[in-house]
C-alpha cells in the first residue's frame, strides 16, 4: 500500500475511533435567555437582576446500562445544581433496560425536582413494560407529564412546567393539559396568579408554534440528537434524514417563544456520534430581583405534584 493509501487508512481509522469513543463523553452546553419584557419576572425593578432560573434540559438517553455516561450525568448534574431538570423523552432502549432507569432516574431527583414526557420509544414498550417504566418513575420521585401539568416554585420565582406525550404518534394534547390540570390546581387552592413562567416539555419540536401561540415562553425537545453524526458541509445527516426539521438541535426564536431542541444523551441504531457530543444543557432565564415573603417557598418546592 502507498503513503497515501496508509495515510487515508489512518484517518478513516481515527475518525471511527473517535466516532466510537464521543457517544460516551457527554458536554456541558450553558445557554442564557436573552432578556425578554413578556417573561414574568423579567420587567424593570428597582430591586435590580437576580440570579437566573436554572434549567437542566436532558433528552434521549436510550438508557441501557448505568455506565460512565450515565454516571457522569448525575455527576454533571450535582455540579452544576439546577432549580429543576426536564426529560424530553426516549428514556430506554427498550423493557431490557428498564432496571437501570430507577437508580438513574432518582440520582437527578435527589438534585432538583424532575419532570419527564415520554418518546416514541418509550411508548413503544409493551403493557407490562410500561407499567413498569411508570413505576420506576414514581419511585424515583419523577413527575411524569402525560398531557399534564405541574407547578414548581422557589424564593422569587414560580414555573408552570407542562407535558405532552409524543406528537410523532398522535399523542399530544396541549388543550387537555393546560386546561385540565389547571382546573384541578384550581380545586386544590393552587394560586394561578398569571405570573409563572411557563414550559412545555415535548418529544418533538413540532408542537412549537401551537406553544408559541399560547404563550409559552419556553419549549424543550429532543428526538433529533442533533443529527448525531454531524458531517462537515453536509451538516447533522440523521437528523435531515429522520425529520427534515428546521430544529435539529439548539437554542430558537419561534414567534414569542424560545425553543431549546437537545441533542440528548444517547443513540439509535448503532453507538456512534461524530462531532455531536451528548448534552447537558444548563438553561438560565434571567429574572429581576423582587422583596422576599415570608409566604417564599423553600428552594425548588413542587406546588402540586402531576396528576396520575
Amino acid at each position: 500500500m502507498s503513503w497515501l493509501g496508509w495515510s487515508v487508512a489512518g484517518v478513516a481509522g481515527g475518525l471511527l475511533v473517535w466516532s466510537l469513543v464521543e457517544p460516551h463523553w457527554p458536554k456541558v452546553e450553558r445557554r442564557r435567555l436573552e432578556r425578554d419584557p413578556e417573561m414574568p419576572g423579567t420587567q424593570g425593578s428597582s430591586a435590580g437582576p437576580a440570579a437566573p432560573l436554572r434549567l437542566l434540559h436532558l433528552a434521549d438517553p436510550h438508557l441501557r446500562k448505568m455506565g460512565w455516561r450515565e454516571r457522569r450525568t448525575i455527576a454533571l448534574a450535582e455540579r452544576l445544581q439546577p432549580d429543576l431538570i426536564c426529560l424530553t423523552g426516549d428514556l430506554v432502549a427498550g423493557s431490557e433496560s428498564l432496571a437501570v432507569l430507577e437508580p438513574w432516574a432518582a440520582g437527578l431527583a435527589r438534585v432538583a425536582p424532575v419532570f419527564a414526557v415520554l418518546g416514541d420509544h418509550d411508548l413503544m414498550l409493551g403493557p407490562e413494560a410500561f407499567r413498569e417504566l411508570e413505576e420506576a418513575l414514581r419511585r424515583a420521585g419523577v413527575h411524569l407529564l402525560r398531557n399534564r401539568s405541574s407547578w414548581v416554585s422557589g424564593p422569587g420565582w414560580r414555573v408552570w412546567v407542562v407535558g405532552v406525550d409524543d406528537a410523532g404518534k398522535g399523542m399530544a394534547d396541549l388543550a387537555r393539559a393546560m386546561a385540565g390540570d389547571r382546573e384541578a390546581a384550581r380545586q386544590r387552592g393552587v394560586p394561578l396568579e398569571g405570573d409563572e413562567v411557563r414550559v412545555l416539555l415535548s418529544h418533538r419540536a413540532t408542537v412549537v408554534d401551537e406553544a408559541a401561540q399560547k404563550g409559552f415562553h419556553l419549549v424543550l425537545a429532543g428526538d433529533t440528537h442533533g443529527g448525531q453524526v454531524n458531517l462537515p458541509w453536509l451538516g447533522p445527516i440523521a437528523a435531515w434524514l429522520k425529520e427534515r426539521t428546521p430544529y435539529p438541535g439548539g437554542l430558537y426564536r419561534v414567534g414569542r417563544a424560545w425553543l431549546h431542541v437537545s441533542r440528548g444523551l444517547g443513540w439509535s441504531h448503532l453507538p456512534v456520534r461524530f462531532r455531536c457530543r451528548p448534552e447537558v444543557a444548563l438553561l438560565e432565564i434571567p429574572l429581576l430581583a423582587t422583596a422576599p415573603t415570608a409566604g417564599d417557598p423553600a428552594p425548588a418546592a413542587v406546588e402540586q405534584p402531576a396528576s396520575r
